[in-house]
């Protein structure tokens, strides 16, 4: 692009050359009511500098709009140049472009024990890491549904196949296990009329955040989940509620509604019942089916030191309950696992013989808890939002820690809905305030309340 051009008249220019949100330059003409560019380009077919900055203004609007308040064009266009550089720099003579997406998506979104290629595959899809490339940019480039940052290939035609193509890669890769989570925005992308380059852009991104934001527990906290009570506390199998084995499951309610403890027992032949506890979420999926979240115990010592969490740490699940009192679990991991099982079939179990046996294993076998160390009781207990300070109930009756909104930087974004509240490690005692939104767990300790100013009191001021 030439050294001399203003930054609006060569924004403006990218997006006529490319063709980026409208298929053809008439259709921009049209919308700009300025119908010289095909002739004259961009500075020709503008007055003064004044009237570029304006039309680039006008187009910053429109996809903004498009985009439901998400892309900032100035942004996305910064973006493209610096991923044409690398795709340009690294990609660009790659034989087998689909193959190479595929390895990309796995490297980048996938556990570690999942990712393949070579040396030299492995430092460059490393450097997309590093380096923050933008994913979906670099893919629409890499199958051609973006051109380079300085083409000048013309109107866009025959782009329906493209666009498929790109929306069929990704179903591949993030449905693979049955994924409910992003099926309306594929089915949105599948079914959209305007197939042009920005539309194509916007699934694409809102596909892999998506797919993102169910993947990471670290950004759980961000999600806006709608949780769901459900009768589910007792005994349950995976042998259709009879005793064909020796190994079942145990629900308990938790304190707060959408969360309970998920034990799973087996019993030996020396008469050892052997058990690991499982926390489990409940939360509505965007189509109305239902997402379990289940966390491994082991996964609370890294959440308590801030770690991320691993492949082996969580899973997600869908099912269709059509109930409240549900008898069967169908459970369907949709995120991919090399850790966790695909499919966890439960039953209810409703025999009294096989409850009765259950209970009485419970009652004089040998109890092995492999989970003991990371057992803990977390009680929401956000008692008071005020101008300064944030009051949670302690672990002690008719006690507050008083926060200072001051002492972190995500305080004063904290609400009344918020899950906060004190954290109790069943084995050693240890205390924790915690504030899941920020994944902030402050062990109280003299040291820590003293570092973040918090007090004991026993009013609200």
């Amino acid at each position: 692009m030439a050294q001399n051009l203003s930054k609006y008249e060569e924004w403006l220019t990218v997006i006529a050359n490319t063709r980026l949100i409208f298929n053809t330059i008439a259709e921009l003409e049209d919308w700009l009511d300025n119908h010289s560019i095909h002739n004259n380009g961009i500075k020709r077919s503008f007055s003064s500098p004044q009237k570029i900055r304006a039309a680039f203004a006008d187009l910053q609007m429109y996809v903004y709009s498009y985009s439901h308040n998400t892309i900032l064009l100035d942004n996305f266009i910064g973006e493209y140049k610096r991923t044409w550089d690398f795709y340009r720099a690294n990609l660009a003579r790659r034989s087998q472009p689909q193959k190479t997406v595929e390895e990309i998506l796995r490297y980048i979104f996938l556990p570690p024990s999942d990712n393949g290629g070579g040396t030299k595959k492995t430092e460059i899809y490393q450097q997309i890491k590093e380096q923050n490339i933008n994913v979906a940019i670099l893919i629409m480039l890499i199958l051609k549904a973006l051109p380079g940052y300085e083409s000048k290939d013309g109107d866009v035609a025959n782009f329906d196949g493209v666009f498929d193509e790109v929306l069929n890669i990704l179903d591949n890769f993030v449905n693979g296990d049955g994924s409910k989570v992003l099926c309306p925005i594929a089915r949105a992308a599948h079914e959209e009329e305007d197939k042009s380059r920005m539309a194509l852009y916007c699934y694409v991104s809102d596909i892999l955040n998506t797919y993102s934001n169910f993947s990471s527990y670290s950004n759980l906290a961000s999600l806006k989940l709608d949780y769901v009570e459900l009768d589910i506390e007792g005994f349950w199998n995976e042998c259709d509620g009879t005793l064909k084995n020796t190994q079942f499951w145990q629900i308990e309610c938790v304190v707060n509604s959408g969360s309970y403890f998920m034990t799973h027992w087996s019993k030996d032949a020396e008469n050892r019942l052997k058990g690991c506890r499982y926390t489990l979420f409940v939360f509505k999926d965007v189509d109305d089916s239902l997402t379990f979240y289940i966390q491994n115990p082991k996964s609370i010592v890294r959440v308590l030191e801030g770690l991320p969490l691993t492949d082996e740490d969580a899973a997600w699940y869908s099912t269709d309950v059509p109930e409240q009192h549900p008898r069967v679990l169908p459970l369907h991991r949709f995120i991919p696992s090399s850790v966790w099982q695909n499919k966890i079939n439960l039953t209810r179990c409703t025999d009294e013989a096989v409850t009765s046996q259950y209970n009485k294993w419970l009652d004089s076998c040998k109890i092995i808890k492999t989970s003991k160390r990371y057992e803990y009781l977390f009680v929401p207990g956000l008692y008071a939002v005020t101008k300064d300070y944030l009051y949670v109930e302690s672990e002690n009756e008719g006690e507050y820690y008083k926060v200072p909104k001051s002492a972190h930087e995500g305080f004063d974004k904290i609400q009344m809905d918020d899950l906060v509240g004190c954290l109790q490690m069943n084995e050693s005692g240890k205390v924790y305030i915690a504030f899941d939104k920020l994944l902030l767990y402050i062990e109280v300790t003299d040291e820590n309340l003293e570092k973040y100013n918090i007090e004991r009191v026993r009013c609200i001021e």
